[in-house]
């Protein structure tokens, strides 16, 4: 132990003698590093990881295609068609991103994020239910009657966690809205939403305009082939009872996760493969610099060697020094992961941004792996 820490404290000592040597190598590795590891955390959580969803495999999005390209947004008539394919789908929601907000009224007045939701929802998303219930059937058809869901968050704040609160009336825009039940902690959107009010669709709607999403559950066993073949046989049936639709129009699906990237994918994969490249050429030239180094140390060791040390005593003085740059690469590398994933969810979706926040814990986990190898160097 006393050899180890006169290694450490004799590194220390010529890395103080040639600073020039010390920023150069720190700062290669932890560009590399941070770089490498802010890209393979978005990467990781984006497109490796599943979903944080119950059964998220068989999560998809509806689609409707056409020759000029696919639309994730659809509209009322569609979306009772979807309904309708009971044999591939367990459970098919509607939902909406909301407007600028609503207004929670009374004594503390404040604007609240609220989105729509069909009754299936929070089954397709398994969203857990902590306290009350979900919507019912009833309430999410005309005049089912004013409810709201809350966000545990918005619970917390607005009501100081009161397990009482079901029942009780919430005011939106100066009506009131009676508070049916409150989702777990662990279920999160983005952007975050604090309350859920039902759709309420009339199940004649012949209203065409298009303004929510659809996702689906699609039944155990049942493949993505075989519900794009039953989604098709579903377009040709809604082109039967409304003959004016576009006749190009058809209906996929596709899963969740590739819905929420989109073309971010191979935009990924590139970034993903620079960094890789970068992260090789850092440790390369820290290699180098370490050689020349050595080079330039030929007496140091002669002397070292004439007075008795042995080769390997040589070669673990040489080892506690890589070992001490690539650990403070890694700590620089640190930092700049956290800024390079805070900086990459700025410039992504709202989608992108719900499935990476999660994976900021794994900056240092990927940190201390790029350190490793980087001590190979």
């Amino acid at each position: 132990m006393g050899d180890l820490w006169n290694d450490i404290k004799h590194a220390l000592h010529m890395f103080i003698k040639s600073p020039g040597f010390t920023v150069a190598a720190v700062s290669a590795l932890a560009l590399g590093i941070g770089a490498n590891t802010a890209i393979f955390t978005v990467v990781n959580a984006v497109l490796l990881k599943p979903l944080e969803y119950p059964d998220a495999d068989r999560l998809v999005a509806v689609l409707q295609t056409t020759p000029r390209g696919n639309s994730e947004v659809t509209s009322i008539p569609k979306f009772h068609e979807y309904q309708k394919q009971t044999s591939i789908f367990k459970d098919v929601a509607a939902y909406d991103f909301g407007g600028p907000g609503f207004n929670v009224t009374g004594e503390r007045p404040e604007q609240v994020h609220g989105i729509h939701v069909t009754e299936a929802y929070f089954r397709v998303f398994g969203a857990p239910v902590m306290l009350g219930r979900a919507f019912t059937q009833q309430e999410d058809l005309p005049n089912g009657g004013k409810v709201v869901m809350l966000s545990y968050g918005f619970w917390l704040r607005k009501f100081g966690g009161n397990p009482s609160v079901i029942g009780s009336a919430l005011p939106l825009g100066n009506e009131p809205y009676t508070i049916v039940g409150v989702l777990g902690k662990d279920f999160h959107t983005d952007p975050p939403v604090d309350i859920w009010l039902p759709f309420q669709f009339a199940p004649v709607s012949t209203n065409h305009g298009h303004f929510f999403l659809t996702a689906a559950m699609l039944k155990p066993g049942v493949t993505m082939e075989q519900a794009n073949a039953q989604m098709k046989l579903a377009g040709t049936e809604y082109h039967r009872q409304y003959p004016d639709s576009n006749p190009q129009l058809s209906f996929a699906v596709q899963p969740l996760r590739d819905s929420i990237v989109g073309d971010v994918r191979q935009l990924l994969l590139v970034l993903l493969g620079a960094v890789g490249m970068v992260l090789l050429i850092a440790c390369a030239n820290v290699a180098n610099l370490l050689l020349v180094r050595a080079t330039g140390r030929k007496r140091e060791f002669a002397i070292r060697a004439a007075l008795g040390a042995s080769r390997a005593r040589i070669m673990r003085q040489l080892l506690t020094e890589s070992v001490l740059l690539a650990v403070t690469g890694g700590a620089a590398g640190l930092a700049l992961g956290f800024a390079g994933v805070r900086a990459l969810l700025a410039a992504s979706p709202p989608g992108l941004r719900a499935l990476a926040k999660r994976e900021r814990r794994s900056v240092w986990t990927g940190v201390c792996w790029d350190s490793l190898w980087a001590c190979q160097c």
